[in-house]
């Protein structure tokens, strides 16, 4: 991670390997090992804090157990610390260390950082440096190419050795040559075979992506408009129920209990027993009307915590970390249904796209109540977007028209790589 200019990941795998308590006891060379990489990768992420006490100390654990390469690594990583913090005369000292005992165990590749390293650090002399290095670097390059050289020798004079025989040193050379250019072209052919496979996979992959995407977004939309038009319905039956059926309930048990007529006992008794059945499914007509209502709209006292439970449940779901601030929630149980039902789905519309488009990791929710009306803050920690670009998704249009439809005001403020802040403001009444 730190390589893929991740250090943020990579410290925390680094502590994660620190939090066992026997690490030192059990492997001490490895412990300094990873509290020195712990503190570079720090240094690279311009956090400075604690750094030189975890380098110090592994390059005393490092210089304790004789390991000489590790002392030479820690003394690099200390001249880049004081080099960072502008603390030229510290740095030179263990850059020059470092250069010296790298020389010493012959590390070559640790010769030349502590070269370059060198090079920054002491501006004067960063042509001597500099030429060391080259030269070095040339004579590396040269060691190889005498390995090389040998080996070429050894074959040339084996084939001096074979071709006593000019037949067949003839015959050979020819195979060789037949097999050599038949090998390459072979190879030449399945490679580009393998590419051309290997894009095409590419190019269906993507497009099966794409394809994906559109699908999701059409399962989404059918969702959302199968939900809504399930909870318009539920509300129809129940307020017809409500207001309809049992209305026509009430006033025949009303009517029959103000009738006057003579009768006997024990018709006088059916009769009151009729009042009572029709009482009784007056309630349960109210109680059917009362369950066809929608969870949102039924939740007189916990709205919040409704909101709370969809926050939780998407956190656990897409791997983000949320929180969640109320300073006055009881304006929002008492608030309309239809504010209710919108705050609602908003909310769940901009989950959706700071999981899927802005990447967040962190997102923050806070309700209020100001001067008469209901305040909704949403924040996250995502890749922002263009707020200029007059080209917005269905996410954004939607949100845009719930908004209107209860009156209310909606302020984003996002710029590229800083995040998004969703603020919503809504009349009380």
């Amino acid at each position: 991670y730190r390589d893929l200019n991740k250090p943020k990941k990579a410290i925390e795998y680094f502590n994660k390997a620190l939090a066992d308590s026997e690490l030192r006891n059990k492997n001490l060379r490895l412990y300094a090992m990873i509290n020195d990489n712990l503190a570079y990768t720090r240094l690279m992420n311009n956090d400075t804090t604690n750094v030189f006490d975890l380098m110090y100390e592994s390059f005393k654990i490092r210089k304790s157990t004789q390991n000489k390469a590790g002392v030479v690594i820690s003394k690099i990583h200390l001249a880049e610390y004081f080099f960072k913090l502008k603390d030229n005369s510290k740095a030179l000292v263990y850059a020059k260390e470092a250069f010296e005992k790298a020389k010493e165990i012959t590390n070559n590749d640790n010769i030349l950082t502590s070269l370059r390293l060198l090079s920054k650090i002491d501006s004067v002399n960063a042509p001597r440096y500099l030429e060391d290095y080259i030269k070095r670097t040339n004579d590396l390059r040269n060691n190889e190419n005498i390995r090389r050289n040998k080996f070429a020798r050894i074959r040339f004079e084996t084939d001096e050795y074979i071709e006593e025989n000019e037949k067949l040193t003839l015959r050979n050379t020819i195979t060789l040559v037949g097999t050599i250019v038949i090998v390459i072209v072979l190879s030449l052919l399945y490679f580009l075979r393998v590419q051309r496979s290997k894009n095409r996979t590419l190019l269906l992959e993507k497009e099966q992506q794409l394809a994906n995407e559109e699908i999701y977004k059409l399962m989404l939309r059918q969702k959302n408009t199968l939900e809504e038009g399930r909870l318009k319905e539920r509300q129809r039956i129940s307020e017809e129920l409500h207001d309809g059926i049992l209305g026509k309930i009430f006033s025949t048990r009303i009517g029959l209990g103000f009738l006057n007529f003579d009768a006997s006992k024990e018709d006088m008794e059916k009769h009151e027993e009729y009042i009572d059945n029709l009482q009784t499914i007056e309630k349960e007509i109210r109680d059917i009307s009362h369950d066809l209502k929608s969870e949102i709209l039924s939740s007189k006292s916990n709205y919040i915590s409704l909101i709370e439970d969809l926050i939780i449940e998407r956190s656990k779901l897409f791997d983000f970390n949320y929180k969640i601030e109320k300073n006055d929630t009881s304006f929002w149980n008492d608030a309309s249904n239809t504010i209710k039902v919108n705050i609602y789905r908003i909310i769940q519309e901009l989950l959706q796209n700071m999981v899927k488009h802005a990447h967040a990791n962190n997102v923050c929710v806070n309700f209020d109540y100001v001067d008469d009306s209901l305040m909704l803050r949403v924040e996250d920690d995502g890749k922002g977007f263009n707020t200029e670009n007059k080209s917005r998704g269905i996410g954004l249009t939607n949100i845009d028209q719930r908004i209107n439809s209860i009156n209310g005001e909606l302020k984003i403020t996002s710029k590229i790589g800083s995040g998004t802040v969703t603020e919503i403001k809504i009349p009380f009444n």
